[in-house]
């Protein structure tokens, strides 16, 4: 994946649909996770296959994974990407923690940090603005390349290092 120096960014058209055209510090925060994307190909082809050939949903309401979890009902602002990730968006301008949801029936582990959380509780993360709350389901874990687990793992090694 190539991304442009900055010298290349500035001399780009400001209103164009590109990262480099957000300014700098968005581009810090948003360039890493073009990479993420690129990490979770495989999944997310997967995704769209199920998509197209079961019309399964991408994103699914917590609802969808776990059907016995009353909470998982009442959830509007989280969501799971497949079987194997909960997405849980800062919603709140300026916010530095976010209280996840993380359903019942299964083990959640932040590859953040990876840390373990069984279900049917509710956690409060640190959400810096680089970070996305995320958990991966424990029994779905294999459904992730081992990029995804990668891309996570060189974030800790340089968050160490600094």
């Amino acid at each position: 994946l190539h991304v442009r120096s900055r010298r290349q960014r500035q001399m780009c058209i400001r209103d164009s649909n590109e990262l480099w055209a957000y300014g700098d510090e968005a581009f810090d925060v948003m360039a890493p996770y073009l990479h993420l994307r690129e990490a979770m190909r495989s999944y997310t082809r997967d995704l769209m296959r199920q998509a197209h050939e079961e019309g399964a949903p991408v994103m699914r309401g917590l609802f969808y994974e776990f059907p016995n979890d009353p909470n998982a009902w009442q959830e509007t602002t989280e969501y799971m990407f497949g079987a194997a990730l909960l997405v849980a968006p800062v919603i709140e301008q300026g916010a530095t923690t976010r209280e996840v949801y993380l359903p019942n029936g299964a083990q959640w582990v932040s590859p953040w940090d990876g840390e373990l959380h069984e279900g049917g509780a509710s956690v409060t993360v640190d959400v810096p603005i680089d970070r996305l709350p995320i958990f991966v389901r424990k029994d779905r874990e294999e459904l992730l390349p081992a990029e995804f687990f990668k891309w996570f793992e060189g974030r800790r090694v340089a968050a160490e290092g600094s």
